[in-house]
């Protein structure tokens, strides 16, 4: 077999195991267990689900409180699920889907009223008045307080689930930046190689009708 054969034979392995290992790699990349969480009061709202953006039905999510087990919960067909914490505090979530697939992720809920309290005793009409000044102002100084809170929850309801989406929108958009890294990367392998083998095949010319010219060099792969 001639020197020209045998590079030619050489480069195209290397490069099939290359391509080969790239494709796994991507492959692995793709199929990356995603966990993201939020709180609204004590309910912790959640989804399971790939890089890609497809979402994990009936998959365990365990939950953990200060390093210990208290609950576990399943994902419904959409991928989602949720659980009502008996109190505030730091909790970890843990997705596990075999094959080496686990995700985690931690989420601070804080105690709040979900809904707007009711309105003071003290506040309310009564025919007699038996609360000093000072009391009645510290209760609607709270009672303000609490409705506040409890419209500000309100208002945010809506924006854990644009968070999730937004979340979920720039783990795909990163999957796609980087599978069209890799196939720019082997563009520019194979361009290379492609330049390479033509030398080899012009200086292989050369050899056969002129001799040795002295501008190329030849190797054999060992």
């Amino acid at each position: 077999m001639n020197d020209i054969t045998m590079n030619k034979g050489g480069i195209l392995f290397y490069f099939s195991i290359i391509l080969l290992g790239l494709l796994w790699f991507e492959n692995v990349q793709a199929h990356r267990l995603k966990l993201f969480a939020s709180a609204q009061g004590l309910e912790i709202k959640g989804s399971v689900y790939f890089a890609g953006g497809v979402s994990v039905k009936e998959i365990s999510v365990d939950i953990y409180f200060n390093e210990t087990k208290i609950a576990q919960v399943t994902t419904d067909s959409q991928g989602q699920f949720s659980y009502l914490a008996s109190h505030s505090g730091d909790y970890q979530l843990v997705a596990n889907a075999g094959s080496g697939h686990v995700a985690r992720f931690r989420v601070q809920v804080t105690e709040a009223s979900e809904t707007a309290p009711d309105v003071p005793v003290a506040l309310r009409p009564s025919p007699v008045q038996t609360a000093t000044e000072a009391i009645e102002n510290a209760q609607v100084d709270q009672y303000r307080h609490d409705m506040e809170v409890a419209h500000l929850e309100r208002a945010l309801q809506p924006l854990h689930a644009q968070l999730f989406e937004l979340q979920k929108q720039i783990d795909a958009y990163e999957a796609k930046i980087r599978w069209h890294d890799i196939l720019g990367g082997l563009g520019y392998i194979f361009g290379v190689a492609g330049l390479w083998l033509w030398w080899q095949t012009r200086c292989f010319s050369l050899k056969n009708k002129n001799g040795e010219d002295p501008s190329c060099t030849s190797q054999k792969v060992r």
